[in-house]
Formats: structure tokens, sequence, C-alpha cells
């Protein structure tokens, strides 16, 4: 009999030795195409024993306070010293034992992003100001974010597009869909590979509405500046004023301009920072002050120029100690910041270090970017989850997520790289138990004869011909037609304007003025004009000739050969096995048997050759695999119309 081990948050549990751990591998099922699967094991049982209470913390006892039934355990299956991946667990429920839910693959990956949302991601490092200098640089980005010649006016062609000129002022920007890929995955403990990420290099998410300024994490404010050289105050003098300088940076998140920086306010100098956006701030001061006299002296702290009324007074008493001050500030874009304190006494006080924490950080409402302000590119993303983008951009591309525990990598692949693995195809011949009769479907109820892949309707907006697409099925018993796959993305129209040029159209500007937003959007770029030599203006006088390789988003554009229609480039490039398999569906699910090493080696990827069928299948799903019995196990293949 097997020799299996379960930790659960790395404690060994006992078992009875009889327990059936049942597990279900899916990674396309053939009957659900808007999913994609993982693995999972149910009905696993375990004994009351001291250990195991310990170890779930007495999880049934109705009056416990123990958080262990509302949390994801950290847990591991070994079979016969064999890792079965399993990742995380849940206590399902408690009656004669205790009832576990063990999860693993990519179950576990995808389980840590379904709740984490898009605009969420850390993209700080690109955060930057919407301004002439920005945009005209950024027509020319190839990576990380951009801007492009878009026309996001309603009611264009009017004054702030022209056929000679394009306005900065309502050029809002993009994000590179690969970089957003690799942000979901950076603070991940997976190595992210994408297969087509060559094929999609160009793939960006455009501004679809006027971005909200202070959409982006507080604890990008946060950080902690140092003074490191004492200051000394002048005995000679009633009132001294001593400068806390930002000598040095410890800590910060890069919402500022870079500090330290020279500030001179009424009259007193010094290293301080400036606000990049209006935001309610909390600041916290650490000060350590030698008070060299015998009685205390009282300080006031000042946060900005004006002496009157913002400050707070604490007491400094003999000896050198840690003093604590907490500021609240309500700061508008481009304050200066110098922090400063002041003794009303003639005492001999020494500063001898100021740390300046700023946390706590309370964004105001959010606000309409206005041409100008600071940009944080999160503002710009679709309010989704992060488990709904890799959703969509699977299902754009017909990709399957392939995890690897042991290498720690996932990798999306293309559902049609399964025929090109034909050479590298398992050969299950004489692992199949012909003891138990096979099951061969021919229909399959969650399709009909025509299979919409569609881009959502963004109200009245026409569709471009070529952005939905049909798979059909020659199969009367199925009904007429079904929506396979909708997208949360809208199809994009395109107008021509700067004389000869198609420019994507996302009209939510009307006359100037930002009127409403739109409907998610996705885009390709191609890089240059039909003709060159526009014009760069903005309402602050800039002018600049622009042409060469300028970014030019599109969705679908019959002068290029990769477009985003569904009818035009998806389908038939990356749907060709999927069309193939819907085509003559054969769905056969049979007996195999498979042992641990198998299953933990499983590659989706590569398909199952039969030699009584003549015939390659892939493996939809494995259902029940048992670790702890040598039984078959029923699989589930879907037939590959290469022989008929």
């Amino acid at each position: 009999m097997a020799k299996v081990e379960l930790y659960i948050n790395d404690k060994l549990c006992d078992l009875t030795g009889g327990e059936s751990i049942d597990v279900d591998y899916t990674i396309f099922d053939i009957t659900k195409i808007d999913t994609r699967g993982g693995a999972r094991s149910y009905t696993f049982n375990l004994p009351k024993t001291n250990r195991n209470k310990t170890v779930l913390e007495s999880a049934e006892m109705v009056n416990n306070l123990s958080m262990l039934p509302y949390t994801r355990m950290k847990a591991r299956v070994y079979v016969d010293g064999i890792d079965m991946l399993i990742r995380f667990c849940e206590i399902s429920s408690v009656k004669g034992s205790y009832v576990v839910n063990l999860y693993g693959a990519n179950s576990s990956l995808f389980e840590g992003l379904k709740d984490l949302r898009l605009q969420q991601l850390d993209m700080s490092e690109l955060d930057h100001y919407w301004n002439y200098a920005n945009v005209l640089a950024g027509i020319y980005r190839t990576s990380g974010y951009g801007y492009g010649i878009i026309d996001y006016h309603s009611d264009s062609p009017n004054s702030y597009i022209t056929n000679d000129a394009i306005f900065a002022d309502f050029m809002l920007p993009f994000v590179y869909v690969n970089y957003i890929l690799e942000k979901i995955f950076e603070d991940s403990e997976y190595t992210f590979i994408n297969s087509i990420e060559s094929d999609t290099e160009n793939l960006i998410i455009p501004a679809f509405k006027q971005c909200e300024s202070n959409f982006f994490a507080p604890t990008k404010y946060e950080g902690t500046f140092a003074q490191s050289t004492p200051t000394v105050r002048d005995p000679g003098s009633s009132v001294t004023v001593v400068i806390i300088n930002a000598n040095s940076i410890i800590t910060y998140a890069g919402n500022y301009y870079t500090v330290p920086q020279p500030i001179t306010i009424l009259g007193l100098s010094g290293n301080g920072f400036i606000i990049q956006d209006a935001v309610n701030m909390k600041f916290t001061f650490t000060l350590r002050i030698t008070n060299n006299e015998t009685v205390n002296v009282n300080f006031f702290l000042y946060k900005t120029e004006a002496f009157v009324g913002n400050g707070t007074s604490f007491t400094v008493i003999p000896g050198t100690h840690d003093y604590t001050v907490v500021l609240d500030y309500s700061s508008a874009a481009g304050d200066e910041l110098l922090f400063n304190i002041s003794s009303f006494t003639t005492a001999d006080v020494i500063v001898e270090t100021a740390t300046i924490e700023i946390s706590d950080v309370v964004i105001q409402e959010l606000q309409l970017l206005i041409y100008g302000q600071y940009i944080s590119l999160p503002a710009i993303l679709p309010d989704i989850t992060q488990i709904e983008f890799l959703k969509n951009y699977m299902q754009m591309f017909c990709l399957l997520p392939v995890v690897n525990e042991f290498a720690k990598t996932i990798t999306l692949v293309k559902f049609d790289s399964i025929l090109d693995n034909i050479g590298n195809a398992y050969d299950w011949s004489n692992k199949i138990d012909w003891s138990e009769d096979y099951e061969l479907k021919f229909i399959e109820n969650n399709y009909g004869q025509n299979n919409y892949f569609k881009y959502t309707q963004d109200g009245d907006e026409p569709k471009p011909l070529g952005t939905d697409g049909n798979i059909k099925i020659s199969n009367g018993n199925l009904e007429f037609e079904k929506t396979a796959v909708e997208l949360i993305y809208a199809a994009t129209t395109s107008k021509l304007r700067l004389y000869d040029n198609q420019i994507a159209q996302i009209g939510i500007f009307t006359d100037g003025e930002y009127e409403n937003e739109k409907e998610p959007r996705i885009l390709n770029v191609k890089r240059g004009f039909a003709s060159s030599d526009k014009q760069l203006v903005d309402s602050l006088y800039h002018f600049t000739i622009i042409g060469g390789a300028v970014n030019v988003p599109y969705f679908i554009d019959a002068s290029q050969s990769f477009n985003l229609g569904f009818e035009n480039n998806l389908l038939p490039n990356y749907y060709d096995l999927l069309t193939n398999v819907l085509s003559r569906v054969k769905i056969l699910r049979l007996s195999v048997r498979l042992n641990s090493v198998d299953v933990a080696n499983l590659d989706f990827t590569k398909p199952v050759w039969i030699k009584k069928f003549e015939s390659y299948f892939y493996i939809s799903s494995i259902k029940g695999f048992t670790y702890t019995e040598s039984k078959s196990t029923m699989v589930e293949l879907v037939k590959i119309n290469i022989n008929g």
C-alpha cells in the first residue's frame, strides 16, 4: 500500500491509512470553453486525534474562536515520497472526522489573484506628469506605457484634432499588455513565461475615461526622510528656528519630486521635498533632541512656510530623548514642505537627528485628471480583478496556463501547441483498461450550431467588420446559436483624420469637455503615419513636427496582418485546433491505469496516442485519480481530427 503523508501548515497530520484521496485534473474542458481548470482533491477525512486537533486548532468545537476554518492553509501531500503538487487546503466540515478539501497546481496560483484588482498593481516606476514633454516622448515609447495618436473626441474633426495637428491636452496614456502581465506575477513565487509575448508586444490598454488623479495606493506616498547633520540652536536669541533638513532618503515610493531638494521659504533655506499631487497626509516625526539646560524647553514644529496656526507644540525635557509628533496636512499639488522647529526660550538645545516618516496617508475623493497634473497609470486600467484580465487574455488567444510547481513557472501556451507536440505524444496504448467499456460522445449541449466569439457592445457604436467571429458545428441536434466567449473589451472604430490616416476613435470628449467614459478597450500599435510631418501642439503654445515611428493604435486595420477581430485574425490564427475539434466532436471517456509518477509528470500540452483507435487525443480532464489505491482512473480525451 502506498505511503501517504499530509502536512498542513508544515505540521504532519495523522491518517487512518484508509483515506480516499481523489483528485480531479482539468486544464481545458471542451464542454466549458470559457474556463481554464486546475487541480483539486476532495473528501479527505482526517481522524480526530490529538495531533490533528492541535494542527486544526480543535475546529470541531462550536464555541471555538479559531479562524482556521475561514483561512486558506498551506498543505503538502506526498505519496511514496512523490510531491503530489497540493499547495493549500480548507476545512469543509466536521462530523465524525475533519473533512478537508485540498487544492494544487494552477488552483493555488490563481486563488491568490482572484481578489486582487488590476488597479492595485504597483506601476509607480512609470508615474509621470501628463504634460507636453511626456506626451511627445510617449508617442515613441515601445514598452511600459506610451501615448498614441488616438481621436478622443466624439465630435471630431474639431479644433483639437485637425488635418495637420493633434492637441496633447487630449492625448491620454496607454499601458502595454505585456507590462501588465509581468506586473501581475512580479511579486509571486512563479516565473512568468508567455509563449506569445512577441505576438502581443504591441498590444495596449488605452485610456477609456479621463483618468482619476488619485486612484492609486496610499502607500505610494509613504516615505522616510532623515536629517543627517545635527543643528545647534543659537542660545543668544530669544526665538530661533531650527530647520529640519531632509538630507537623506531612507525609503520613499516616488510620489515626490527628487529629494532632498534645496528650498527657501520666507528667507529660511533647507532641504525639503515637494508633493506631486493634492493629497491628505499624516506626517510622523521622530526627533532626537538634547536639552543641555536643567529646565524644560517649549518647542513648536511647523510643516510649511506659514508660522501661524499650523504648528504643534511639545516640551523637551532635560537630557537626550526621542520625541514623536504627528501632523495632519492636506496638501495641494506642488506644495513645498520644509519642516522646522522653533523655541521661545534661550535654552541651549541640540537637535541631534530628525526622522520624518510619512504614513497613514488618506487619499482624497477621486478627481478627473487635468492636463499638467501627475498621473498614476493603474488609474486608466479597467476596474476588474487580475484573474479576469488573465482570463480575457487567454480567451482572446486560446491559451492554456501550464503551471510547473517544481520549477515554479507559469507558462501561457497556445492551445494549438498541442498539435505541434504530436511528435512528443504520450503512448497510452498499453495503459487502457479494456475491462471497462469506453463511452464516446458526439454532442455537447454547451455549444450550438453557431458559436459566437464577441466583443462587448459599447452603446450604439458600430463594430468594425471582422470584430465578432463564429465557429460552426454541423450538428442539427444543437441549438441554433450560442455565445461561446464575450470579452470585457469593446471594439474600437476608426475615423479618417490627419489627412489620409485611419485613427482609432474613443470619444470621451465633446467640444473639449469630458462627457462620458466608454467600455474598456484593447488595441494594437503600428508605428508611423501613412504620411509624416504632423504637428503635436498644446494649449500652452508648444509646437513640434512629429513623424517617423510614432505610436498609431488600431483595432482592425486592412493594411495590417495582425488584427484584434475574432473573425479577422484571432479565430483563424489561434483557434485552429479548437475549430478542428469542434467540427466533428468526439469526446472519449475511458479507464486508464495511471500511477503517481504519470500524474506528477503530466504535461497537458502533449497529446495522447492510442493505437486501437489509430488516433491522437488531447487530455481534457482526469476524474478521481486515487493516490492510495491501485485502480484505473476515468480520463476524458478529445479526438484531434487528423485522420478523420
